[in-house]
């Protein structure tokens, strides 16, 4: 089990739509990727120009994510065939 925070799309966290409902209070949503310093001074705000296309949601794990990721990492072999 990964014990760090993992940032992934809305999209991926929806197919475990019935397992979120347990920790979806526990999740924050990330919908601009810049800040930029305040007109007046006052400090920094997000840039309205630097919108995600899709929202990203950190939770401390995604089953969904990692297994979508592992796919790409195994590979097939043939079976070999064992005479007697």
């Amino acid at each position: 089990m990964h014990t760090f925070p993992l940032l992934i799309p809305k999209s991926f966290l929806s197919r475990e739509a019935e397992h979120v409902e347990g920790f979806a209070k526990e999740c924050a949503v990330v919908t601009h990727y810049r800040l930029k310093n305040a007109e007046d001074g006052s400090g920094v705000v997000v840039d309205p120009a630097a919108k995600l296309e899709e929202e990203l949601i950190i939770r401390p794990t995604s089953e969904t994510i990692i297994w979508n990721t592992y796919k790409n990492w195994i590979q097939s072999y043939p079976r070999f065939t064992y005479f007697v």
